[in-house]
């Protein structure tokens, strides 16, 4: 029990903070653009993902969806739940 109240809060800590990490424009823009061209193909292979940002697969779909999270756009959202599967 007492490991479970001492892990609790920085799990809520955590969700917080990804909840309020933002990307300035033009890097959310890149990230939507390059996610726009692999869709078709089920998303970008993770090299060409390390050699354009710098980070795993499973961090640029993180930032995907947190990027797509913040944006408005209809168009955007439909081709994101379709090639990805981001919710």
């Amino acid at each position: 029990m007492q490991s479970y109240r001492q892990h609790r809060p920085r799990t809520q800590q955590t969700a917080a903070a990804a909840a309020r990490r933002t990307y300035p424009h033009h890097e959310a823009a890149e990230i939507i653009r390059f996610a726009e061209v692999w869709a078709p193909y089920g998303g970008p292979p993770g090299d060409e993902v390390f050699v354009r940002f710098g980070i795993t697969t499973a961090q640029f779909r993180a930032r995907l969806r947190d990027v797509l999270r913040q944006c408005s756009d209809p168009d955007t959202t439909r081709w994101r739940t379709a090639a990805y599967r981001v919710a």
